[in-house]
């Protein structure tokens, strides 16, 4: 799901983007340099108009969730962007530049073609690898001290939310999990939480008055091991047959949770 880089943890979905982007801008500089021109601010400006528009886009797909919080607009951590209107925003800073600058069209066509051919092939690769994990099949023990396995929830789709009470982004999505699983019957949502015990996180939801179902103890933090997860919170998004189909590091949203279930259990 992601690597740790010092004290921080990236998503292998935002390592794979800048690293398409980097090779971009290698490629359009040694190209560029042999015919005396620089694209690299034109790459930049791709990204930039891109992210802004693929946010936008995003936004205007889910504002019904985002009018109730304006703010919650410019909070970029809930990963919430349209890849359609990123790739669209890119495109049109790219037609601009290459019909209004012949000479870079060689360096930036190459630059972007490069970029493109990375961003596809670490695609299918991750693809590939995402289609092969499947739910872990450790047991687990409840609030009440009862062991249950992961199999008991398959016969839906289900969403694994690994957390921990000291985690803030934890803290923030409960809320938004809470109305979830009180709406969504049709999705089984489970909560691990990880490397603390029975007593500390009984207290925590009721200090917090979270009414949450299906809430599992790792105490040892195996579940991250194995899925690979190097931070909280991270959420996992699986068929009813028991195949990972999304995967997202960090806080959710209600926009974000609500586009990322539709990958699992369309409406």
């Amino acid at each position: 799901m992601s690597v740790a880089v010092g004290p921080f943890a990236l998503s292998w979905g935002h390592i794979l983007f800048f690293v398409a982007y980097f090779i971009a801008l290698f490629v359009g500089w040694r190209v560029g340099r042999r015919n005396n021109v620089s694209v690299e601010p034109v790459l930049t400006r791709m990204l930039i108009v891109g992210l802004i528009v693929a946010r936008a886009v995003f936004v205007v797909s889910y504002w019904g969730e985002y009018s109730a919080d304006l703010l919650g607009i410019l909070d970029l951590r809930d990963g919430g962007f349209s890849l359609f209107g990123g790739v669209a925003g890119s495109l049109l800073v790219a037609v601009y530049y290459l019909w209004r600058k012949p000479a870079m069209r060689i360096a930036l066509t190459s630059a972007m073609s490069a970029a493109v051919a990375v961003w596809l092939t670490s695609v299918v690769v991750y693809d590939t690898i995402r289609a092969s994990q499947v739910l872990p099949d450790q047991q687990y023990q409840t609030l009440a001290a009862e062991p249950v396995m992961l199999s008991k929830f398959n016969d839906k789709p289900i969403v694994i939310n690994l957390w921990a009470t000291w985690c803030p982004p934890c803290r923030r999505e409960m809320p938004v999990f809470m109305q979830a699983q009180q709406q969504r019957s049709d999705v089984n949502f489970v909560f691990i939480n990880q490397g603390e015990y029975g007593y500390s996180v009984a207290n925590y939801l009721q200090s917090e008055q979270l009414s949450l179902f299906n809430m599992l103890l790792d105490p040892k933090q195996l579940t991250m091991r194995q899925l690979g997860a190097q931070g909280l919170p991270s959420t996992l998004f699986y068929t009813a047959d028991g195949v990972l189909a999304h995967s997202h590091m960090g806080e959710l949203s209600e926009a974000s949770l609500n586009h990322a279930l539709k990958k699992i259990a369309p409406r």
